[in-house]
């Protein structure tokens, strides 16, 4: 059986460029998968290494061996630099190229066929958590439009780099096996071995409410009561970065920025 995950919103394309922060990362968690998984052994996410330079400024980072995109292609430490390219290429200011700013020019390197470097213009002992989340993570070149076609979003700070040719393909733990007519369901299935008491099928939903959900995110309000049973904290919140001021001494300790990043 799939587990059906229903995610707030108005009832639009999963993966079109105006779907929402939320609407994306659920489905981009699927499909492309993090990068690395903060607090957890490495090897979790795409990468089976990652670290920086004494002084926090260039950074190292290394695939996991056999990795592949669920067109079949390997996956390359190209692609990790083709993916930062293409979100700093975005003519739109989009929250991911927000948060790709302190890469210097010139600053993304393939050193080797899993291995890539990152300098950036100032050091920055966080900058991997920066880029954990699905947003960032590798995306293959040929499934993608051209970068800034259809990208902007419902206003000029929001909206996404990808502009998929006809669905979304990456390397996460979830391929793309069927979609509705306007995108706003998408049924997915396991691409890889995943832990035990995982779904080995996915079907993604927004719009109205599908009575037969398991699970619903996003709601401040049951949307199916009787069938599902609210979890979670009752005030809600939201925290949305975090940022530090270099001329305090906290700030500039790389301990101190990691926990509360991680916090």
């Amino acid at each position: 059986m799939a587990l059906r995950v229903h995610v707030a919103g108005a009832k639009g394309s999963l993966f079109s460029p105006h779907a929402s922060g939320l609407q994306r990362h659920a489905l981009l968690d699927a499909v492309l998968g993090p990068l690395f998984c903060p607090g957890r052994e490495r090897g979790r996410g795409l990468l089976e290494d990652w670290r920086s330079d004494a002084r926090s400024r260039v950074w190292t980072f290394r695939l996991r061996p056999g990795l592949k995109f669920h067109n079949g292609r390997g996956a390359t430490a190209d692609d990790l630099v083709f993916t930062l390219s293409h979100i700093l290429a975005c003519p739109f200011e989009t929250p991911d190229k927000t948060l790709l700013s302190g890469i210097a020019a010139g600053g993304l390197a393939v050193t080797g066929r899993l291995t890539a470097t990152v300098t950036l213009k100032e050091p920055e002992p966080s900058f991997d958590l920066l880029i954990k989340d699905s947003f960032f993570s590798l995306v293959p070149r040929e499934e993608l439009r051209p970068s800034g076609s259809g990208l902007r979003g419902p206003s000029p700070h929001s909206g996404s780099h990808l502009a998929w040719k006809r669905r979304p393909v990456g390397a996460g733990p979830y391929r793309v096996v069927r979609t509705s007519a306007g995108g706003s369901v998408v049924e997915l299935t396991a691409f890889q071995s995943l832990p035990n008491g995982a779904p080995t099928r996915l079907v993604l939903s927004t719009g109205p409410c599908d009575p037969r959900t398991d699970v619903a995110l996003g709601y401040t309000a049951n949307p199916l009561p009787g069938r599902l049973d609210k979890t979670g904290v009752d005030t809600p919140f939201a925290l949305m970065g975090l940022y530090f001021d270099f001329s305090h001494p906290w700030a500039r300790d790389s301990r101190f920025r990691r926990a509360t990043a991680q916090a």
